[in-house]
C-alpha cells in the first residue's frame, strides 16, 4: 500500500463534497483495499474502495444513498464512483476539484 487509510479517507470525503453527493460526515468512512492479484479485482491494479458506513442505521427522517468511491493506490487519485447499478468516471477540473467526467 502506497497510501495510508487516513489519506484515502480524506480523498473520499473530498470526492463526496466536490460531487455534492448526499451524505453525513458524522458517519465513519469504511475502506477495502484490493490487491492487483485479487481474483475479483475489477481494475487489475492496487486500489481502494470506500464509502460512508451507514450500516448501523439512520435516525428518523434521515437516509442517504450509498456511493462507493474507487481510489488508485499508485497515485491516490479517484478512478470512479459506483452508484448502483452503474459506474461513473471521475476527473479533476481546472480548479483542482473532483468532477463528473465529461
Amino acid at each position: 500500500m502506497k497510501h495510508t487509510e487516513d489519506q484515502i479517507k480524506k480523498t473520499i470525503a473530498k470526492v463526496y463534497k466536490d460531487l455534492k453527493l448526499d451524505h453525513n460526515e458524522q458517519y465513519p468512512i469504511k475502506l477495502n483495499f484490493w490487491k492487483k492479484e485479487d481474483p475479483d479485482n475489477r481494475f487489475n491494479i492496487d486500489y481502494w474502495s470506500g464509502w460512508y458506513d451507514y450500516s448501523k442505521g439512520f435516525p428518523p427522517n434521515e437516509m442517504y444513498e450509498n456511493y462507493i468511491i474507487m481510489i488508485n493506490d499508485k497515485d491516490g487519485k479517484p478512478l470512479s464512483i459506483l452508484i448502483f447499478p452503474e459506474e461513473s468516471k471521475i476527473e479533476i477540473d481546472k480548479n483542482g476539484n473532483y468532477a463528473w467526467e465529461k
